[in-house]
């Protein structure tokens, strides 16, 4: 869901608490304040203030805790169509600072995803397994789904560079808010 209220989305002001944490030893204050100002751009994107102020977000800029592939993630708890608030994701310090804020675009659409309900996490109790439900459709267990037909990545991959371009490069807001409408 995307916030179609403009006006004032540039100056309102979230209360989000979001903490990041970078590598022991390489902390960079920049790094860092540029990656909370991302993260309150693109959830003002993503979703409405009042929504997006319930929210705390960690973030967790690690060179080992990832697997080779993987260039980011998000934890949440696995607690089906209960209401979810905390979130940690967690970044790639391998990557440039654009990389990474591409990824966390990335991750905060999931976020949104968690928020929003469309996506829910569930063991079932039957089979003592993970499942999924995608748009409250019961799609079954996520490993069986390839990761790039997962209607959640797919998703997530194509607002990605929109929403990244958009806190990046201030003056295509505008018009990459108009593909951002046209995804949903």
């Amino acid at each position: 869901m995307i916030n179609n209220n403009n006006n004032n989305k540039e100056t309102t002001m979230l209360k989000t608490k979001i903490n990041v944490s970078l590598p022991r030893n390489s902390y960079n204050h920049e790094l860092a304040e540029k990656l909370k100002s991302a993260t309150q751009f693109i959830l003002k994107e993503l979703m409405s203030v009042k929504m997006a102020n319930t929210l705390k977000i960690k973030i967790h800029v690690r060179k080992t805790t990832l697997g080779a592939r993987t260039l980011g993630q998000v934890e949440h708890d696995t607690n089906g169509s209960k209401s979810q608030k905390e979130f940690l994701i967690e970044l790639r310090d391998d990557q440039s600072d654009r990389e990474k804020i591409i990824t966390l675009a990335h991750e905060l659409v999931h976020v949104q995803q968690n928020v929003s309900k469309k996506l829910q996490y569930r063991f079932w109790s039957s089979d003592r397994k993970l499942h999924v439900r995608w748009e409250n459709k019961e799609l079954g267990e996520p490993a069986q789904i390839p990761y790039r037909e997962r209607p959640w990545e797919v998703e997530a991959f194509a607002k990605q560079e929109i929403l990244a371009d958009m806190f990046n490069i201030p003056h295509l807001t505008k018009f990459k808010r108009e593909e951002l409408k046209k995804l949903n």
